[in-house]
């Protein structure tokens, strides 16, 4: 579910996470990355802890791999709550835009946070979603024609809560001195990873367009947050 944020806290744990099922993650993780050549068993950050305070979240994290968030999503016995900062942005001609990535989903700018978005031990959303923009779009949204904020947390309400794998993040608006067609060209002329297919963009009242396409389980509800506001 979302939730409207006013701040977001982070505090990093140093805890030796899942270790009486190590061998079993390993011996998993071996077996299904054989099958795929694009995945790599980096470190990332998952949520243990989350307390809400009004619009203010304070959010414990640790440092996991990336085969434990495959192994509970997979097999269970675990639970990982991977973090991730993502974007909406809001061109000067009033589009907003989204993008569809590489499995075919209609999703935001962003990813998952590692460790290179930490500063002094402690773990930042803004360089989650500087660093991800960059490499997903090629854009820079940390220039004088961006200005970003972040808006809603994505955090799980009970029933979601008992879900071996569930993802955590903080969602940003992002504002954009760009017209869509400036903005798609700028896209389309930068050196990015092909994470991204191509952007979405719509109206406010025009996002029914897509109601045929795939889409990341959040993104009706973050709509439904939009065209309330």
């Amino acid at each position: 579910m979302l939730k409207k944020v006013a701040q977001v806290n982070f505090t990093l744990k140093n805890d030796n996470h899942f270790q009486e099922y190590k061998d079993e993650i390993n011996s998993f993780w071996i077996k299904e990355s054989s099958k795929r050549s694009d995945v790599f068993d980096g470190d990332i950050f998952s949520a243990v802890d989350i307390i809400e305070k009004g619009e203010v979240f304070n959010i414990t994290i640790c440092q996991i791999k990336f085969s434990d968030l495959i192994y509970s999503k997979y097999v269970g016995n675990i639970k990982t709550r991977a973090i991730f900062s993502g974007g909406y942005i809001i061109t000067s001609d009033n589009y907003y835009c989204l993008v569809l990535d590489k499995t075919n989903n209609i999703n935001l700018v962003g990813g998952m946070a590692c460790p290179l978005d930490t500063e002094n031990g402690v773990y930042n959303p803004d360089i989650c979603l500087l660093r991800e923009a960059y490499e997903e779009i090629g854009i820079d949204i940390n220039s004088d024609k961006f200005n970003y904020s972040i808006k809603y947390l994505k955090c799980p309400n009970n029933e979601e809560n008992l879900k071996n794998n569930y993802s955590v993040g903080t969602l940003y608006e992002i504002k954009t001195s760009y017209t869509k067609d400036e903005l798609n060209n700028i896209f389309l002329n930068s050196n990015h990873d092909n994470e991204i297919i191509s952007l979405i963009t719509f109206k406010k009242d025009d996002f029914s367009k897509y109601d045929g396409y795939q889409k990341k389980d959040y993104i009706d509800e973050l709509y439904s947050l939009i065209c309330d506001e």
